[in-house]
């Protein structure tokens, strides 16, 4: 990656849901969520170049947890997706290059996502881990009712 040496990094907390409780599908494919959450302290990394072309761009992730993201489409990377809205919704017509330093694990409730990407998949259910180990195992063949009715809601 040709980072900026003057380049500014922006933290993006993490999370951890403490409650997730998914309420139903809409028509873009997202989950309508109701959910109750803390940001901890650990964060990745965020940095911004502006483009007057208007293109929003995002250069390759760097970072200890960055190879498992690599092959995410732009398209498809939030970061990107939520400039783009951000974009549109604001009437900007400038872009920006996205720098994005990944040193936190890859958590997500995106079940295909998980399955492409994770190594190690965790299940937790009312707080506690219900099932954890590869992912390939987790998704082909779940041991916990919970987890089956899970996954069957959330892939399609």
């Amino acid at each position: 990656m040709n980072a900026n040496p003057r380049a500014r990094w922006w933290p993006a907390p993490a999370k951890l849901n403490l409650c997730l409780h998914v309420t139903g599908r809409r028509a873009d494919g997202y989950h309508d969520l109701q959910t109750i959450f803390q940001l901890i302290s650990l964060s990745d990394q965020l940095s911004f170049d502006l483009r007057e072309d208007g293109r929003i761009v995002r250069l390759d992730y760097e970072g200890s947890t960055a190879q498992s993201l690599r092959d995410v489409a732009e398209d498809q990377d939030l970061c990107v997706r939520a400039a783009r809205a951000l974009q549109t919704r604001s009437g900007v017509t400038a872009g920006v290059i996205i720098r994005i330093r990944k040193t936190i694990p890859v958590v997500t409730h995106e079940m295909n996502f998980a399955r492409r990407v994770a190594d190690r998949v965790v299940f937790m259910h009312q707080g506690k881990v219900w099932e954890q180990g590869p992912a390939e195992q987790i998704f082909a063949e779940p041991r916990t009712d919970a987890l089956r009715q899970f996954l069957s809601s959330v892939l399609h």
